[in-house]
């Protein structure tokens, strides 16, 4: 978030506050797991690194093993999250806008946990 910060201060961009914005989302997300769970001793699984963490372990181990794979896979979870935004704004499947939302959010989270991955490893 520091590099964000530094990169909105000296030239700001839509993709650059979009990021932003996502990164404190998931900053959110983060800060209302552990307050519950130092209130209450139980996750409240909205953060995906709580409610995958078998996901997570598989793609780091996709992208030490098999960077090639992980790539692919990758490419093709981003397919379905364009694929699932587009079949939301479709008028033409207003009967399965509830499931569509759930699977675009689904692979939105699947998404990040490719890039946290990714991010971790870059930062090693």
């Amino acid at each position: 978030m520091r590099e964000l910060d530094e990169t909105l201060d000296k030239n700001p961009t839509a993709a650059a506050v979009a990021e932003m914005a996502q990164q404190r989302i998931r900053n959110h997300k983060c800060f209302a797991e552990l307050d519950a769970f130092n209130r209450t001793g139980q996750w409240l699984h909205i953060h995906p690194f709580i409610t995958a963490p078998d996901e997570y372990r598989r793609i780091t181990d996709m992208l030490r093993n098999d960077p090639a794979g992980f790539l692919r896979a990758y490419k093709l979870v981003e397919d379905n999250v364009r694929r699932y935004r587009s079949f939301v704004k479709r008028p033409d499947r207003k009967a399965q806008r509830t499931a569509d939302k759930a699977m675009l959010k689904k692979y939105e989270e699947r998404v990040s946990l490719f890039a946290q991955a990714l991010n971790s490893f870059q930062s090693l």
